[in-house]
């Protein structure tokens, strides 16, 4: 994983009882431990399948996110980008282990032109139904919690 931990391996340095005087840089530590177990990871490039392209780069734009995918310090993946395909084939990419949902996913996506079913398999494979050359899908807003 390139995040922080899951929120239940979450461990904090120091435990006070009610009524317990204690040091500012023990609470402090406290905080910093949550903090960084809750910051987001870094955006990292979707390895596309040889019949996707990243929307921008087809279309020599730079108006839509990159196609990237990030997990958080809760455990849950988020994606992001615009893709589209240059001839026929489903599988869009696959995701790494550690990023990947425990069960299959089906969503919606929305095309250039219309909805198609997209799942999200557990080895990884990204698949919207029925696509032919030119159909443009979104991932924006795509997020789900990740195998653990």
């Amino acid at each position: 994983m390139t995040a922080g931990a899951f929120a239940a391996d979450v461990t904090v340095p120091h435990n006070f009882s009610a009524g317990e005087t204690i040091s500012a840089s023990k609470f402090n530590d406290n905080f910093t431990t949550i903090e960084n177990a809750l910051a987001h990871g870094t955006w990292v490039s979707l390895t596309l399948n040889a019949q996707w392209g990243s929307y921008n780069t087809l279309n020599a734009v730079t108006e839509y996110y990159e196609p990237e995918y990030r997990i958080d310090g809760l455990g849950f993946v988020h994606m992001r980008g615009v893709v589209q395909s240059t001839a026929s084939g489903n599988i869009i990419a696959t995701l790494p282990v550690g990023f990947r949902p425990f069960r299959t996913l089906a969503l919606v996506a929305f095309t250039s032109d219309t909805s198609k079913a997209m799942y999200i398999y557990p080895d990884g494979q990204i698949e919207v139904l029925n696509t032919s050359g030119g159909r443009i899908i979104s991932f924006d807003g795509v997020s789900f919690e990740a195998e653990q």
